[in-house]
């Protein structure tokens, strides 16, 4: 293990340089929110304060957030975040992966 380097991360900086900070907690939180905003504009008989609940929401999010569609915005995190020469392009966020249906059309016969 001598060709390791350690390097500190300076005071206050961890915000800026950490990938997860800087490009995935975001859309992680934005999933939880929008779960929550779903159970209280429909009042669906779900308490999201219960342990239980909380914890098989925080597991729906990040099954959802380890799907490989997410590979892309998790490599941008890291480009973002300077660990990445290369810019590794465009990618689609969780609200445009999870929550976009405005181009969904029913598949059933004469539906609205």
């Amino acid at each position: 293990m001598k060709h390791l380097k350690r390097v500190e991360i300076p005071k206050s900086t961890t915000s800026m340089i950490q990938p997860l900070d800087v490009g995935w907690n975001r859309q992680y939180k934005y999933f939880i929110r929008q779960m929550y905003d779903h159970v209280r504009l429909y009042d669906l008989d779900v308490n999201l304060a219960q342990r239980n609940n909380i914890i098989k929401m925080n597991s729906l999010a990040y099954n959802q957030m380890t799907s490989p569609k997410f590979k892309p915005m998790g490599r941008y995190a890291w480009y973002q975040s300077g660990y990445l020469e290369d810019n590794p392009g465009p990618f689609q966020n969780t609200k445009e992966l999870c929550f976009s249906f405005g181009d969904q059309r029913c598949s059933e016969f004469q539906c609205k």
